[in-house]
């Protein structure tokens, strides 16, 4: 009997609230989906506003019905809705006799509002208040029958359970997993369905029979271990949702006087009993359920006449299956169970006919003797929906799979739990509310935050940092309120949600200590949950719409400087688009949502056109109803009336069922657009040396309407050095702009050659109508719906020929984006100059082959010949390869490629958003490529070919590679040359950085891979490294251990993942990479080893756990110190390298994170910059280096660093340091994430200063110098006076600051650096910088990059 002991102390102790939830959540990585420098530091404001109305509580919830409840009234309007939509040749007569009939006989006198049986919550001083328990007395509980099935399918009531979705406890609090098949009425409630559901007269019953029943238990339990007989079923563990119950349901109409007549109680106890002679059920349970019930039902009828004379329902005891559901069949057919001719009735479930349905109920026992059939044989329990459809009846009571073949096939366990986890979080609207908020905040970036509830218009609201994670901290809290905000709610809560939403606008009016808006650039917004029924509409009351235009349209704060909250830089169009936010005085934006309720307008399709978004009222304006004027409909017209507020307050509408299209709508709503330019990506030369004929290439962006320009501008040099022009810059005229060559180009005497990628066949394609995928077209075809499939197909070719650069059909001409050039935005790709191979492949095996080494292929006629082209990608979906001459062609485009991993037919996404006026902006095809030169077999033999590996960075997770051997021959005809494959994988992140190539023995022969860190934020949760064969994938698959390896360090699941961008060391002078150097967003280094004995990679540093090599980092940092970036690594020129300390290197990075809203908002921990000593130890740590303090001087020349010069004992890998580390301790925010350079002796990199929290800044950098023991430079190096030169009249510094804004990562041509800056205004020449650096001896001393193949 120790099992019901257990089950006995598990209920006491949750009767005492002691049940302690699991913890655990950790927010994922949103990439930002605009410049992070081009944003302000402050974090906006966010009102959460919840309805906490009695009508929260209910577990119905069906269109155009008065508060979705279900009545007389309310299912008539309900079914005449639904019949209008599926059944539309119904003649009029033909549907009020139809619904007068149904509603008649199912409903009668009830008013149905819940599912579940959980008996009502006590009442406190004569006030019912919410326990988890049913609140509202009003409501009666839906029978359990097949008449009623419809009301337990998710297809038509959207607050049941659906099986194809999987529900999970509230994130980021202490709540766990429902407990198997008895969950808890309520997360912050003790009662369980099992405690609630029974009835007083099985509880007074069971104490009597238990004593019976557990007695026969311990002997069955005791002969059992003797191997004699078996052990009841019902002494065993049991679920309570799964088991057969009986109770009383309330019945009226139709029905309710059939069950007066033919009383089921005998019929139920039957069920019951028949299950306890097989075991299942227990001699207690029937007993108790059985007598219990008819008890029970007793009492409830004589009430029921008791109250007002009037028998106005009945109630019946019914034997059922809590864990039910029913679904919909599309195919099949159905008879009576006594026609097995199906001569009476013969249907058919392909042809839904409502007029079936009418007749079945009009007989209780005629619709328990329908007998359903599969099309390929086999008979299915099931029941008719009001329109005529099959319903599958499923109970989850029984060992076998759930859902078989779909991708949320279950077993009994997992469907079960599934069940039971909606039970407990997501089974009433407001369990259902407070989930999608609590799952909307977690991957909400930096704002500030509180939550109101709509009957609370009193207590003031009080910002909560949501970027304090800390345990107790904002974040929590506001997690608390929202998961508590219906506890205790009294049942005479209404829903004033006209008085809630003008109450948050006041709020933000508020003036002095503690008012919401701190600053005069702040976004302010207002979030509504709620049902949509609206209860304080008055005729002479002010709307929701009204509210909301009034709170958007008057400025908040006159008492703040007007016209400073920034707007996308399309408002300065002459004729914005309306939906565009162009409001720079401080506003409130409203946003509605919604659990699935529809209105009038709102979730109906009228006229071609669905109401399910503010671009759709924008795009066709409705018929407003009006939200004042009493009728029928009133409450459906509040619906209409939220819906409204959203289009008067420039926000959006949302299904609280998708908290991800929540949270990503409000994060793009809350990056700031500005008409601001900037230059994130670093300039490339066209050359290694200064020569007569030198280019400089840099990429710019504006974000006015997203267009770029990438510009060859000449360098003045004079003997081989550069020198400054009368203006004092290094940089001459531009020779030619791509953007310009672009636009000025005639498409139709000069069509371009775009090139896509089918990944059904694995081939380049022409990017035109005729080649895309189905999946393809369907990203042009969002949002076409409304239209027939001519027109539909009509505007999705004008969105292609968009694409391709046709400028006909855009605003005022047509209805696509207006761009103010071809050529989109280009932010962090850094332009590739590629042209006469440079490689540096050495001429010997197994580099190419005999008579095809590489110097074979560099000094062949059409390779030395090959037009030079510079690569870049741009956030118009494409990568663009442009003519790098200084020719009369030069930028001129030869052709461009379309990735297959940008399309999507997602809200906000694709290409299709690329043309929609109102887009704001997300990146596509924003990563760095890379370019490799590879002896590979592409399909004609093996050969050396140039390929490119390109990526999407923060756009999407996913790789393609061209081969961009001859670029002259690239064309649409050709297609199937260029592009050679696409890769993704649940273990791939985003691709920050670009990638590496290598050649590699991986067992079976020298193999040519692409070699890369994970990426962040990988599907999967793990973090590892990736080799992919160069020649895999060709065919359009990939299969893992032969066309690639995936090398595991963390198995996850919520691991940050391993930055792409790695360091390749050859430390054997094999010209062979033999050591890897990778970093992670978890803050730790990683070393991986070539083992030349078994021809494989592994982590070089592992230790044991149970028999298995365990991979173990290098270096780990502190918490709260991600590396989002590659490591360099040098030779230590401090020590002698032994066999004592191989392999005796530095290992150099920087920590800190720029990549998401938070890293603008939230104050991280203090970042620092490492030089770790790799000596053959491991697992080291911050407590293992020496700290180098940083001292700030303000000069004539600026601000300038110096660090601390302490003695430095390295002496062996027991020595007294393994390193050295700064921490950027004096401005906060600073961080590194770039990789470090190394010239001579002098590590050099730029640091990271987010905008502070103010309305101006545009961030700022140190430009550092540091030696590589970590002290400052043995001499000067930077030009601090500008005068050209480095000499003595200079500062010998380690930093230097620059508050123009963010640097990019450094080039240095010559003895000059040049950087660009990330943001601000201004023209192509004014984000450049120019300056002098001297690093003495130019030798990369003890640097072991790979191309070098410097040898030891």
């Amino acid at each position: 009997m120790s099992g019901r002991l257990i089950v006995f102390v598990r209920n006491l102790l949750i009767a005492c609230g002691l049940v302690f939830p699991a913890a655990g959540f950790a927010a994922q990585l949103t990439p930002s989906q605009t410049p992070l420098f081009i944003s302000q530091g402050v974090k906006h404001n966010v009102v959460f506003t919840m309805d906490d109305s009695r009508h929260m509580d209910l577990e119905v919830l069906f269109d155009g019905a008065a508060y979705g409840r279900v009545d007389d009234e309310t299912l008539t309007t309900w079914l005449g809705n639904l019949i209008e939509q599926t059944a539309p040749t119904f003649g009029s007569d033909e549907l009020a006799a139809f619904k007068a009939q149904v509603t008649s006989q199912l409903i009668g006198d009830a008013a149905y509002g819940y599912l579940f049986e959980t008996s009502l919550a006590p009442e406190s001083s004569g006030v019912r208040r919410y326990n988890g328990q049913r609140l509202n007395e009003d409501y009666l509980v839906v029978p359990p029958i097949n008449a009623f099935g419809f009301m337990r399918s998710s297809a038509y009531n959207p607050q049941y359970y659906d099986p194809s979705a999987t529900y999970e406890p509230w994130p980021g609090a202490a709540y766990a997993a429902a407990e198997l098949g008895n969950p808890l009425l309520d997360p912050n409630y003790s009662l369980t369905f099992d405690d609630a559901a029974t009835t007083a007269g099985a509880e007074l019953l069971d104490g009597f029979t238990s004593v019976f029943e557990d007695g026969w238990c311990a002997v069955a339990e005791w002969w059992a271990q003797w191997g004699i007989g078996e052990v009841p079923e019902f002494c065993l563990a049991t679920y309570p949702l799964a088991e057969t119950r009986i109770m009383p349901f309330a019945f009226s109409g139709g029905i309710g006087e059939q069950l007066k007549i033919g009383n089921q109680s005998l019929e139920n106890i039957s069920t019951v009993v028949t299950e306890g002679l097989d075991g299942k059920t227990s001699l207690s349970s029937v007993t108790s359920m059985g007598l219990g019930c008819t008890a029970e039902q007793l009492t409830l009828n004589f009430q029921d006449f008791v109250g007002d004379g009037v028998q106005d329902v009945f109630y019946q005891c019914v034997a059922y299956t809590p864990a039910t559901y029913f679904v919909p069949v599309a195919e099949g057919s159905f008879r009576f169970k006594a026609d097995p001719l199906a001569l009476f009735l013969d249907g058919s479930c392909a042809a839904p006919d409502p007029a079936l349905y009418q007749s079945v109920i009009q007989d209780w026992s005629l619709e328990n003797s329908l007998v359903f059939e599969r099309p390929g044989g086999g008979e299915f329990e099931g029941t008719l929906a009001p329109d005529g459809r099959c319903l599958e009846k499923v109970r989850v009571n029984e060992d076998r799979i759930y859902n078989a073949g779909t991708e949320y096939e279950r077993t009994y366990h997992q469907e079960l739990q599934n069940f039971s986890n909606w039970f407990q979080y997501h089974r009433r609207r407001h369990q259902s509310v407070r989930y999608g908020l609590g799952k909307s905040l977690q991957s909400i970036s930096g704002v500030r935050a509180d939550l109101v509830t709509v009957n609370d218009q009193a207590t003031d609201v009080a910002m909560l940092d949501t970027s304090d994670r800390s345990t107790g901290g904002d974040f929590e809290s506001l997690l608390t309120k929202v998961y508590h905000a219906y506890d205790g709610v009294p049942a005479t809560n209404e829903a004033p949600l006209r008085g809630a939403l003008d109450f948050v606008g006041a709020q933000y009016k508020r003036t002095g200590d503690g008012a919401p808006i701190q600053y005069e650039c702040q976004r302010n917004y207002t979030l509504m949950y709620t049902d949509g029924f609206a209860t304080d509409y008055e005729s002479e009351s002010s709307t929701l719409a009204e509210i909301a235009s009034r709170y958007y349209s008057d400025n908040l704060r006159s008492d703040l400087p007007a016209g400073q909250v920034r707007v996308p830089g399309q408002c300065l169009d002459d004729d914005p688009d309306p939906r565009l936010d162009c409001n720079t005085n401080l506003h409130m934006n409203t946003y509605g949502v919604l659990l699935g309720a529809k209105g009038s307008v709102y979730g109906q399709q009228i006229d071609g056109t669905l109401y399910n978004s503010v671009d759709a009222a924008y795009d066709n304006p409705p018929v407003w109803p009006d939200a004042n004027t009493v009728s029928a409909n009133i409450l459906t017209y509040q619906i209409d009336d939220l819906y409204r507020a959203t289009v008067n307050g420039k926000g959006e509408i949302y299904n609280a069922r998708l908290p991800s299209e929540i949270s990503e709508g409000l994060n793009r709503a809350l990056e700031d657009i500005d008409n601001q330019s900037g230059a994130a990506a670093a300039v490339t030369f066209s050359s290694a040396t200064v020569e007569s004929d030198s280019l400089i290439f840099s990429a710019i962006f504006n974000s006015r309407r997203w267009s770029g320009q990438l510009a060859a501008r000449g360098l003045n040099s004079n003997n081989g050095r550069l020198v400054q022009d009368e203006s004092g810059s290094y940089i001459g005229e531009v020779v030619w702009e791509a953007g310009a060559r672009l636009d000025d180009r005639n498409l139709s005497a000069s069509p371009r050659d775009i090139i896509t990628y089918n990944p059904d066949s694995g081939t380049g394609v022409a990017f035109s109508w005729d080649a895309l995928t189905t999946a393809q077209r369907a990203d042009l075809l969002v949002g076409t719906d409304a239209l027939d499939a001519a027109a539909a197909e009509d505007l999705a070719k004008d969105r292609l020929a968009y694409l391709r650069g046709d400028r006909g059909s855009e605003v005022p001409a047509g209805p696509f984006r207006i761009r103010d050039s071809r050529l989109g935005d280009i932010v962090h790709s850094a332009p590739v100059f590629v042209d006469r191979p440079g490689m540096g492949w050495p001429d010997v095996p197994p580099y190419g082959a005999e008579g095809a080494r590489y110097s074979d292929f560099r000094n062949s006629d059409a390779i030395s010949a090959r037009t030079p082209v510079v690569y870049v990608g741009a956030n118009d979906g494409m990568l663009h390869a442009f003519d790098a001459t200084r020719e009369a062609t030069g930028g001129t485009e030869l052709f461009a490629y379309v990735p297959n991993l940008v399309f999507s037919d997602q809200p906000g996404q694709g290409l299709n958003y690329l043309t929609d006026p109102a887009y704001l902006h997300r990146y596509y095809v924003d990563l760095t490529p890379t370019v490799a030169d590879a002896f590979i077999d592409v399909g004609s033999g093996d050969q050396w070919r140039t390929l490119l590996i390109g990526g999407l960075r923060a756009g999407g997770r996913g790789l393609f590679a061209l081969d961009i051997t001859d670029p002259d021959a690239v064309s649409e005809f050709d297609a199937g040359d260029l592009a050679l494959w696409e890769f993704v994988s649940d273990d791939l992140g985003y691709v920050i950085e670009p990638v590496n190539v290598m050649l590699t023995d991986l067992g079976s022969g020298y193999e040519w891979v692409a070699v890369f860190g994970n990426g962040l934020d990988a599907p999967s949760g793990r973090t590892g490294l990736f080799m992919l064969r160069l020649e895999g994938g060709l065919d359009g698959t990939w299969t893992e251990n032969s066309d690639y390896w995936f090398y595991e360090v963390d198995a996850g699941p919520e691991s940050g993942g391993m930055n792409a961008d790695l360091r390749l060391i050859d430390l054997d002078a094999d010209k062979l990479v033999d050591r890897i150097f990778a970093s992670d967003l978890d803050g730790r280094i990683w070393a991986f080893a070539y083992d030349a004995a078994t021809d494989a990679w592994s982590s070089a540093y592992n230790q044991k756990v149970s028999g298995t090599d365990v991979p173990v980092p290098l270096f780990t940092a502190p918490s709260g110190q991600p590396v989002t970036s590659a490591p360099m690594v040098v030779r230590n020129p401090y020590v002698q390298s032994t066999s004592q300390n191989a392999p005796n290197l530095l290992v150099l990075f920087g920590t800190g994170q720029y990549l998401s809203q938070d890293d603008v908002l939230v104050t991280p921990a203090t970042q620092s910059f490492y030089a770790v000593w790799d000596s053959g130890s491991s697992a080291l740590t911050k407590a293992d280096l020496l700290a180098r303090d940083i001292s700030e001087t303000v000069t004539a020349d600026g601000l300038v660093r110096n660090l601390s010069s302490d003695s430095l004992a390295w002496g062996d890998k027991n020595g007294e340091y393994s390193g050295w580390y700064i921490d950027f301790d004096t401005i906060s925010g600073e961080r590194v994430v770039m990789v470090p350079q190394v010239r001579g002796n002098t590590i050099l990199f730029n640091t990271t200063i987010p905008p502070t929290n103010d309305c101006a800044s545009n961030g700022a950098s140190f430009r550092m110098f540091v030696d590589l023991d970590g002290t400052d430079p043995g001499r000067q190096v930077f030009d601090t006076n500008g005068d050209g030169q480095v000499n003595s009249q200079d500062l010998v510094a380690s930093g230097f600051y620059f508050t123009g804004g963010i640097l990019s990562m450094s080039r240095i041509l010559g003895n000059v650096m040049f950087d660009n800056t990330a943001g601000g205004i201004g023209d192509l020449q004014d984000f450049t910088n120019e300056n002098v650096v001297d690093f003495g001896d130019q030798t990369l001393r003890g640097r072991l990059g790979w191309r070098e193949l410097i040898s030891r």
